[in-house]
């Protein structure tokens, strides 16, 4: 019998649109990308779904808000990534939030959450 000792996943993954101030943050997106946090972790291109989101009509009833939230969020200075975490896992941006929350609830906003 072979035994894994690694990690191991059969669940689906949940993806996110995050705008995050990098002052109380840091970079999140060099953090999902190196740190092993228990889970798979992907930083998608935010340039491929932008395009993607102009070029489908999957986007077309949430085309103009995303756009509207991605403004808000250039205008505040804040960080955008786009995040795919397994499923099991969105517990991290419940975190991210909570942390928000106790720094005055301007720091961090989900822009997109999708599966």
């Amino acid at each position: 019998m072979k035994i894994r000792l690694d990690y191991v996943s059969n669940s689906s993954s949940s993806s996110f649109i995050i705008a995050y101030d990098p002052n109380l943050f840091g970079n999140l997106e060099k953090f999902f990308k190196t740190t092993t946090i228990g889970c798979s972790t992907n930083v998608n291109n935010m340039k491929e779904f932008l395009k993607e989101m102009e070029e489908d009509d999957y986007w077309e009833d949430d085309r103009d808000e995303i756009k509207s939230k991605l403004a808000e969020a250039k205008k505040a200075k804040k960080k955008v990534i786009n995040i795919s975490l397994d499923y099991d896992y969105g517990s991290i941006i419940e975190l991210l939030q909570h942390i928000n929350e106790k720094c005055g609830g301007d720091k961090f906003d989900i822009i997109y959450e999708g599966e």
